[in-house]
Order: structure tokens, then C-alpha cells, then sequence
């Protein structure tokens, strides 16, 4: 929900599915970009509870939400997001009664609205660019995605108490 002004704007919810669970979709991870709030849903999926996945915006000058569903995204939970102007890069996770699990990175093109995954076996809770890579903080390290490849890295202390970033295989 974004409240402005003393105005609440709640998320519309999606359509559920012919079962008995209850959707409980809401806003995620979320960056402010050209005037717009860009952000990645989320959603409790387990004990009666799901929701589907997606992405949007909410315009404050229309004061109106402005949501999209690739169906690469449907199942899944946005843990990070990062807005440039051509793109959306978004972490992916699913949030079950037993756990977490990583979802993988999707890019998300603005202008076609198409999409490209890449499979990572982490959980992404951040993400900032650098140059030409997209560096990705994890809940047990940092990885970065240069061109087609994801590399992970952890913090190592050597024998003598030195610390290093070594490279997780």
C-alpha cells in the first residue's frame, strides 16, 4: 500500500486461482526512478497463502498503479530490484511455509517487455550496478554478472588472519 497526502492506494490483488487459499501480494523491494516508484512484488506462499508474481509501478501524479506479469516471474517473490532506464533487474525467490529458495535473476527490458533469466543457486537481497557489472549482495556472500556469467564470492581468512574475497565454486 502507498499512502501520499493522507491517501491510501493499496495493491489491487490478482485474480485467485479456483482453490481456497487467500492472495496476500504486496510491495517489495522498490526504487524511485524519473519520478515513478518501481517495485517488485511479494507474497507468503504456503498454510492457505499465495499470491503471483510481478513487477510495477506506482505513478504519484496520477496517483495510479501501473503492473506487469511476464509469466517468468508468475510463481516467484522479488527479493532486490535495481531500476536503469532501459531495464529492471530483478532478483527472484519463492517464500514457503518450509524456507526460502533462490530464484534466479531476470532482466527485464522496458521497452519490449521481455525478459532474460539467469539461474543462481543464492538469495539475492541487493543489488547496485558498477561499470559493466551488476553486483548482486547474497545471504552468504556477494556475486557479480559480467556479460552471460554470474560469479560468486565469499569473505576467506587465511591461516595467518588475513581476509580475501575467494571465489565460491
Amino acid at each position: 500500500m502507498i499512502v501520499g497526502e493522507g491517501t491510501a492506494y493499496p495493491l489491487a490483488q490478482s485474480k485467485p486461482q479456483p482453490d481456497p487459499t487467500d492472495m496476500n501480494e504486496q510491495i517489495g523491494p522498490h526504487q524511485m526512478q524519473g519520478g515513478l516508484f518501481w517495485f517488485g512484488k511479494t507474497f507468503y506462499d504456503g498454510e492457505g497463502w499465495t499470491g503471483t508474481g510481478g513487477l510495477g509501478y506506482f505513478d504519484p501524479a496520477t496517483a495510479s498503479y501501473h503492473l506487469y506479469a511476464p509469466p517468468e516471474i508468475a510463481g516467484w517473490s522479488v527479493s532486490a530490484i535495481l531500476v536503469e532506464p532501459d531495464c529492471l533487474w530483478l532478483a527472484l525467490y519463492r517464500r514457503g511455509e518450509y524456507g526460502n529458495y533462490p530464484g534466479g535473476l531476470l532482466r527485464w527490458d522496458r521497452n519490449t517487455q521481455t525478459v532474460r533469466r539467469w539461474e543462481m543457486p543464492w538469495i539475492a537481497t541487493g543489488m547496485a550496478r558498477s561499470g559493466d557489472a551488476i553486483y548482486l549482495g547474497l545471504t552468504n556472500g556477494i556475486a557479480a554478472l559480467r556479460g552471460d556469467r554470474v560469479v560468486s564470492y565469499f569473505v576467506d581468512r587465511s591461516g595467518a588472519g588475513q581476509y580475501r574475497m575467494a571465489v565460491r565454486n
